[in-house]
């Protein structure tokens, strides 16, 4: 038993074992309970909700609770997976919410049950301590409950959720209820193993399906692109969760769209082009040559003004470009697309990139087998008109699917069409000899003619009716041998050893190059028919074939390690480019990434504006609130000055806490630099407000106030070689951070020199001259009101 309780319980009713019929039909319901539960785990190992909502039920219904609840932990989040019952929870079901482990878990029961891993039975809520148990106290009162029991989850030894049951009443469970309790904790641990393993399965298998149904296609319709291509797009919006999949391939300087799978609708169809813009993602992607990710496409109109303007009539936002790459050439690229803000994660990504891998396979696969076909389908035609036999037409089905289903295959294929050649043409054996290097040996022989190891390497001579036949490049019939003596020696000395009478030989021509030549033969003088020689030419023609395609498939091999090289290096470059976003600002990083140098983070002097703001009241706020509630106001704070500086090219020095220190005019010189750092402040203003009216409704009395001073400043990189910042150092700095230490509640406080900057574009009121600290003269101040209607928009500046 995990049963240990810490705090004051009353001990529940021992369990009525004078009546054993009431005792084997409880031991029938625990039965059946845990009968139903294993239906519902093997039935759906995947839908977890179902078989946690299938032993909440259970659970409350055996342990005669008025609810059951089933809560999940991991790391620091906590949310309720499942709830059955009439009792009401004081958070919404799957919401989950941040919440470190600590000691204040122990204000709770569930808490005291997660951080004590054991079984917790509380008797009495009501009769708690509640300087003890503070939060179970006020829980009680929001709930009405009285009698709680709660259980961890435990896997390993580490709590991974709880499931507790609770009463209106005062009436403790029993021993058997609690133990029960305990036993379908543990059943939900393998439910929610069986979930995750099933779950992990169930992707990698996902993954496995959707690169088994590309390369299927492949091999069953290597020339039909399209169907390949809408494979590719299909798995890849599948597997990476995108709305939609799109791919394009580059056509003379455009971009043509050969595949399209998903419900987004796009403006151009299968078949039409679009310019190689660099201002659109996937023409990025292509003229780079590497993946290109955009969390917010909307939102990107100074980089991708064509691409973000399709995304808002589309109603795409996530948008995910990697290019198809062809020995180190962009021959395309591949996008995937949402309609939500969901950046796609890094295995989505590799996904992306491994679909866009196939997609060129695919691409070059079938430009080598529509060579392959056209040569196919002229010699199909050739013999569909030369040859009326059924036999003959499957021997040749037998050899081009040879080719089809094993391309490298290649002693396999000369073997079959050793065999096919001396059955068809009713030869007593047949031989393919290979020219390599001058020197011509046997590759493949079928039939009961030996063949002296000493004929398997030679160089060819007029001598022999197969070597005649490489040498001229033509066809060689000798009707009888014996007759041909001085004409082919060679040959009639080797036959008569063999007993070999009527030979055939023709070579294996490629652009008129001998590869080598097929040799047929047989024992008695019987001449070969015009219908077999043409026949015997035809064999000639797919041994060309299969060692051409043997010899291409190598190559397409090579261009596939190629391709992963590259991928490799590419990949390289992208963690460059994230070392750089970890300490750069977004603008800086971009800057350097596109120039490839990073000069611009050597020490300069430049005039800039800075911006210094922060919320007044919050030092005391911070000291009298719950850490957790000043985190959530930090975050929703930052959240809002982050998007209004970065929709006014604002550069972040950095976060200090409720402090936010930007400037402008650098890294990007900006010649309105003051007259966005005044715009900003004001948006900022607005944006306080608003968040200061919810904190208000939340007990939080926190105002804004802001400083901004322009001025001459040094700027570059500090810090040690693990990690640097790019920062402003100067006496304009202090200035701004004095002056917003100066504003109240509200006040946007510019030094005299920026307010003659701007007067024409803002109201504001002269609150004369300030005595600030480490300034040796009163500095003249203005507190901006509004804004005139003369004042340039955002959206203008934007565009500017």
């Amino acid at each position: 038993r995990r049963t240990d309780p810490a705090v004051p319980v009353r001990p529940g009713p021992p369990a009525a074992r004078a009546d054993p019929e009431r005792e084997v039909a409880w031991l029938r319901e625990q039965q059946a309970a845990t009968a139903a539960i294993l239906r519902a785990i093997a039935r759906s190992p995947a839908d977890l909700a179902v078989v946690m909502e299938a032993i909440a039920e259970q659970a409350a219904r055996l342990c005669e609770a008025d609810d059951a609840i089933i809560r999940r932990v991991e790391g620091d989040m906590v949310w309720i997976a499942t709830h059955v019952g009439s009792i009401p929870t004081n958070v919404p079901l799957g919401e989950k919410r941040a919440r470190p482990m600590g000691p204040e878990w122990a204000g709770s029961v569930v808490g005291r049950c997660v951080l004590e891993r054991r079984t917790v039975h509380v008797a009495d809520q009501a009769a708690l301590s509640e300087q003890e148990f503070p939060e179970a106290r006020f829980n009680q009162r929001v709930s009405g409950t009285r009698t709680h029991l709660a259980t961890p989850l435990l896997r390993s030894g580490e709590v991974i959720g709880v499931i507790s049951i609770r009463r209106t009443e005062v009436r403790p469970f029993t021993d058997e209820q609690i133990a029960l309790l305990e036993s379908f904790a543990d059943q939900a641990v393998i439910a929610i193993e069986n979930a995750r393993l099933v779950g992990n399965l169930q992707d990698s298998l996902e993954e496995q399906r959707a690169t088994g149904e590309v390369l299927r296609a492949i091999a069953s319709s290597p020339t039909n692109l399209r169907n390949l291509l809408d494979s590719v797009a299909a798995g890849a919006a599948r597997v990476c969760g995108a709305d939609d999949a799109l791919i394009w391939q580059l056509d003379d300087g455009q971009l043509r769209q050969v595949a399209h799978h998903g419900a987004v609708h796009h403006a151009l169809s299968v078949g039409e082009t679009a310019p190689l813009d660099p201002h659109r993602v996937m023409g990025r992607a292509v003229i780079e040559r590497q993946t290109i990710h955009l969390h917010d496409v909307q939102i990107a109109d100074i980089e991708f003004p064509e691409s973000a303007a399709l995304a808002r009539s589309e109603d795409v936002r996530t948008v995910l470009a990697a290019p198809l790459l062809r020995e180190g050439s962009a021959i395309g690229v591949i996008h995937i697309r949402r309609r939500e803000v969901q950046p796609f994660s890094p295995r989505e990504i590799r996904l992306l990139e491994t679909f866009a891998d196939q997609a060129v396979i695919a691409i070059e696969n079938t430009r080598l087998f529509q060579e392959l076909n056209e040569r196919n389908s002229a010699l199909t035609e050739a013999l569909e008109r030369e040859t009326e036999a059924l036999e003959q037409q499957t021997a040749t089905g037998e050899i081009l699917r040879a080719i089809s289903r094993s391309p490298t295959d290649l002693q396999k294929i000369l073997d079959t069409i050793a065999e096919n050649a001396a059955r068809l043409c009713d030869a007593t054996d047949a031989l393919i000899l290979r020219l390599e290097r001058n020197a011509m040996g046997r590759v493949a022989h079928f039939g009961p003619i030996p063949v002296p190891d000493g004929d398997r390497v030679r160089s060819p001579r007029r001598a022999s009716v197969p070597g005649r036949a490489v040498l001229d490049r033509q066809t060689i019939h000798v009707r009888d041998i014996a007759e041909a003596e001085s004409e082919f020696p060679d040959s009639a000395s080797l036959q008569n050893q063999l007993g070999g009478r009527t030979l055939l030989a023709t070579p294996l021509l490629s652009e008129g190059s001998p590869l080598g030549a097929i040799f047929i033969r047989r024992v008695e003088v019987r001449p070969f028919t015009d219908q077999q020689i043409a026949l015997l030419e035809s064999f000639a023609d797919q041994a060309v074939i299969a060692i051409e395609n043997a010899r291409l498939f190598d190559e397409l091999g090579e261009l596939n390690r190629t391709l992963e090289a590259r991928v490799t290096d590419q990949v390289d470059e992208l963690e460059r480019v994230g070392r750089l976003r970890r300490y750069l600002s977004p603008q800086l990083a971009d800057l350097i990434v596109s120039s490839g140098d990073e000069s611009i983070l050597e020490s300069h002097r430049r005039q800039i504006t800075v911006v210094f703001c922060d919320l007044r009241g919050f030092t005391a706020f911070a000291e009298t609130a719950e850490p957790e509630e000043v985190s959530g106001v930090l975050a929703e704070y930052h959240a809002a000055m982050g998007a209004l500086i970065r929709e006014h090219g604002g550069t972040l020095d950095r976060f200090a806490g409720d402090g936010i220190m930007v400037f402008f005019n650098d890294p990007v010189p900006q010649p309105d630099h003051a007259a966005r750092a005044v715009r900003m402040a004001c948006a900022m203003r607005a944006q306080a407000m608003d968040l200061a009216r919810g904190w208000r409704r939340a007990g939080y009395e926190l105002d804004f106030g802001v400083g901004i001073a322009v001025g001459y400043a040094t700027l570059g990189r500090i810090g040690f070689e693990d990690r640097y910042d790019y920062t402003a150092i100067g006496t304009v700095a202090n200035l701004a951070a004095r002056l917003c230490d100066e504003a109240a509640g509200g006040q946007i406080l510019l030094n005299g020199r920026l307010h003659g900057m701007v007067e024409e574009l803002v109201e504001a009121e002269d609150v004369g001259s300030l005595e600030l600290k480490g300034f040796q003269r009163a500095v003249p101040t203005f507190n901006v009101t509004g804004l005139k209607d003369t004042f340039p928009s955002a959206s203008a500046d934007s565009a500017t």
